[in-house]
C-alpha cells in the first residue's frame, strides 16, 4: 500500500491546472505538520481526557470521566473531572456502560456543578435517566442521555457569564443521584464531556 510523503516545504506548491493557470498556494506545509502532529502524537497526560489537553486554539476536544459506582440508595455518586482553563463546555452526555441493578420503582438521575453535589452546570435531575422504574433492570448497556445544560439568561439588559466557561483550570463534580430504594449493582457510567479551547 502506497504511503503518503510527509509534506515539507520543498514538495508543496503552487500547481498549474489543465490550462497552464497556476492555481491556489495550499497551507504552509510547516503549519500544516504542527497542527496534525500536535493532535496525533500527544499522549494522554491527562486520564480524562481522550486526545490529551491539546493545545491548538479553538479545536474541539473531547474528555471523559468515568463513575464504577454509579448509583448508590438515597446519595450521590460523584466523580471528578479537571476542565482545562480557557474553556467552555459545549455538550456533556451520560453513557452507561455497566448496568446498574435497583429495587423496582427506583428513580435515577444527575447533577454537575463546580463544587461536591452542585448544580451550576447541569441543574439537579433527580429521575431524568429513570422515572420510577419497572423492576430495577430498566436501565440498559449503551443506553445514553444527552443533558441539558444551565445557560446565562438572554433576551434581557444583562448576560452573565457562562458557568461551563473558566478562564482557570478547575475541578467539576459530575454526580449521578438515586431515589430511596435498594441497589444490588452500582453500574457503570462514563461521562463525554466535549468543549472548546480558547488559548
Amino acid at each position: 500500500m502506497a504511503r503518503t510523503a510527509k509534506i515539507t516545504k520543498a514538495n508543496v506548491g503552487p500547481r498549474q491546472n489543465v490550462g497552464g493557470a497556476v492555481g491556489n498556494t495550499p497551507v504552509r506545509a510547516q503549519d500544516f505538520n504542527d497542527l496534525v502532529g500536535d493532535y496525533i502524537s500527544k499522549t494522554d497526560t491527562n486520564t480524562q481526557d481522550i486526545a490529551g489537553p491539546l493545545t491548538g486554539k479553538y479545536l474541539m476536544h473531547n474528555g471523559f470521566v468515568e463513575n464504577t459506582t454509579a448509583f448508590v440508595q438515597d446519595s450521590d455518586s460523584i466523580v471528578e473531572w479537571t476542565q482545562p482553563a480557557n474553556t467552555i463546555i459545549k455538550d456533556i452526555i451520560v453513557l452507561v456502560t455497566a448496568a446498574p441493578v435497583t429495587a423496582a420503582s427506583a428513580s435515577l438521575g444527575y447533577e454537575v456543578g463546580t463544587s461536591s453535589s452542585g448544580a451550576q452546570i447541569v441543574a439537579n435531575q433527580a429521575d431524568e435517566i429513570i422515572d420510577v422504574g419497572t423492576d430495577g433492570t430498566d436501565l440498559a448497556v449503551g443506553a445514553l442521555v444527552d443533558v441539558t445544560m444551565v445557560r446565562a439568561t438572554t433576551d434581557a439588559v444583562t448576560l452573565a457569564a457562562d458557568a461551563s466557561y473558566t478562564t482557570s483550570e478547575r475541578t467539576l463534580y459530575f454526580n449521578t443521584v438515586c431515589s430511596d430504594h435498594a441497589v444490588t449493582t452500582a453500574g457503570t457510567v462514563r461521562w463525554l464531556i466535549e468543549y472548546i479551547q480558547f488559548a
